[in-house]
């Protein structure tokens, strides 16, 4: 949010440059915790916007909840389009119920973002399979998800083997949006990948193959 209130003042001081100097770039867009920008991004941007009337804690949490409400209506639409409307709103008061999901949708984090575009992103590719329009919103939603968290990228392997095996001749324009709109909203939306680009994504891409172990306690039991 820092960098956008630069930006904005640069180009109010007609210096339109600075904001994207490689210094500039460094300091506000730095890996710092081995996560695309975009959840925090947004995170930020309904503190700002909603600080005042909810408070520091739930600006920042409102984010996910708004996400949260977005995951709902497309598994509703999702699901009254393949089955029925029984199917979609005992889905939804489902996915409601489960304690860990509800819980997710009320803290600041990037499990229910990545989730609700997972989500957004399957119903469009399904669509995507007879409407360009949809595949081109596709490729958005993927690079979108890149954005959000790396194993976003896993989100494409099961819907490419769906593809092949069903509807094989109709997902050309989804293979062709997520092979070129996706990675390109990857590297546009990150300005940290901007500069030594390369050695930047070699460095993401370690870190999380050498990922350290992140512990879950299940019913008492510590597991690694």
């Amino acid at each position: 949010m820092k960098w956008l209130s630069e930006l904005k003042n640069s180009w109010l001081q007609g210096n339109l440059a600075e904001p994207f100097d490689q210094p500039m770039i460094d300091y506000y867009w730095r890996s710092t915790d081995a996560h695309p920008p975009l959840g925090k991004l947004l995170s930020g941007i309904t503190h700002e916007l909603f600080k005042n009337q909810i408070g520091e804690i739930a600006g920042f949490r409102l984010s996910a909840v708004l996400f949260f409400s977005v995951l709902l209506i497309f598994l509703y639409l999702f699901l009254l389009r393949v089955c029925n409307r029984t199917a979609a709103i005992f889905a939804c008061l489902a996915l409601i119920s489960m304690p860990r999901v509800w819980g997710h949708a009320h803290i600041a984090a990037l499990d229910v973002p990545t989730s609700t575009l997972w989500v957004v992103f399957f119903y469009s590719f399904w669509r995507g399979t007879g409407n360009r329009t949809w595949s081109i919103v596709a490729g958005i939603l993927f690079g979108l998800g890149l954005l959000t968290k790396i194993t976003f990228a896993f989100a494409l392997v099961p819907l490419l083997v769906w593809g092949m095996i069903f509807c094989r001749k109709s997902i050309t324009s989804n293979i062709i949006a997520n092979g070129t709109i996706s990675p390109l909203l990857f590297f546009l939306g990150w300005p940290w990948l901007w500069y030594d680009t390369w050695a930047r994504l070699a460095a993401y891409l370690s870190f999380h193959l050498k990922h350290y172990p992140v512990p879950v306690l299940y019913l008492g039991t510590q597991f690694f």
